[in-house]
């Protein structure tokens, strides 16, 4: 074996190696071979292997950076944050027609109250609408939506012996949902408020911009499951209107009815936080011309955050 041998075997295979990769790293890649090229011993076939286990692992990874661009592409054409959405509320109209029976007029009434009431998931979905646009103010909508359904999976586990546990399950999601309002809130007052109104929409449809909108959703989705209103939603109230005293109706007829009225509550919040993210939309529009405005606005939404999470702390268990 000459000193020369694996870069004779590379120029052999260059051409399965990609393009893009010869263009950067080729001239560097012969070099080291030369390097490490010292050991006449080696078996042609050995260094003949080495080289194309190399191009193979390229290859494959060539193929799945484009894979996952297709995919990331196509996802952020399909699944907008309006057609997300429209399949959202289908869904929860579908899941509520067929689990949730004979729906109480109280309870229509009662959750419409309970989502229109400003609370957390309302202040961060108008402070995302004011601060991002439509855009990032629906996917704050959809993520707060997403986020009543780990409250609906505990409840569904056993509503029965939940319950009892009720008060522990309250004080560890109200300290949680302490320190995260505060540190919205905290974040918030230090943004320049006048310079966060931008044009920034999620509009583009790259990796870069699809990562932003999952970790927005991704924090709306934290925000509800930390906010204690749902607990005490699912464990004191919604309960209620279960019709557990017939006879005929086994634990699972009644987890689906809870399946049914969880879907209303969730169609009726996405409705209230659509509102609420145009809203948002709107007055963001207003103060893009007062650049001061916006200043303050920021600022007064993070000192309610703030407030908020005083009072949440200030709760009693």
């Amino acid at each position: 074996m000459t000193n020369d041998s694996r870069p004779t075997v590379y120029r052999h295979l260059r051409l399965l190696f990609p393009a893009a990769w010869r263009r950067q790293h080729e001239q560097e890649f012969v070099e080291t071979l030369r390097d490490v090229d010292q050991d006449g011993r080696t078996a042609a076939i050995s260094q003949f292997l080495d080289i194309l286990h190399l191009c193979l692992v390229l290859r494959w990874r060539q193929v799945w950076d484009g894979f996952t661009d297709t995919i990331t592409h196509l996802a952020g054409r399909i699944l907008t944050p309006a057609v997300s959405i429209i399949a959202l509320a289908f869904l929860l109209m579908a899941s509520t027609m067929r689990w949730a029976g004979q729906i109480q007029l109280e309870f229509v009434l009662a959750s419409i109250v309970v989502v229109l009431i400003p609370g957390i998931g309302v202040l961060y979905t108008v402070s995302t609408a004011i601060a991002g646009g439509k855009q990032r103010g629906l996917l704050a909508a959809l993520g707060c939506t997403l986020g009543i359904i780990p409250h609906l999976i505990v409840a569904f586990l056993g509503l029965s012996g939940l319950m009892q546990l009720g008060s522990y399950v309250f004080e560890i999601v109200r300290w949680l949902g302490v320190f995260y309002l505060a540190w919205i809130g905290v974040g918030m007052i230090r943004q320049n408020g006048a310079s966060e109104v931008q044009d920034n929409d999620i509009s583009q449809s790259n990796r870069q911009s699809a990562t932003g909108a999952y970790r927005l959703v991704a924090r709306a989705v934290l925000v509800n499951l930390l906010n204690p209103k749902l607990t005490l939603f699912f464990f004191a109230f919604l309960p209620q209107f279960l019709n557990t005293a017939s006879p005929s109706l086994d634990s699972a007829t009644v987890n689906s009815q809870l399946v049914g009225l969880a879907s209303l509550f969730m169609l009726l919040t996405l409705g209230g936080f659509v509102l609420y993210a145009l809203a948002g939309s709107a007055v963001r529009s207003w103060i893009r011309r007062k650049p001061t405005v916006g200043y303050w606005v920021q600022r007064s939404l993070g000192v309610v955050m703030l407030g908020l999470a005083a009072r949440l702390a200030a709760t009693e268990r």
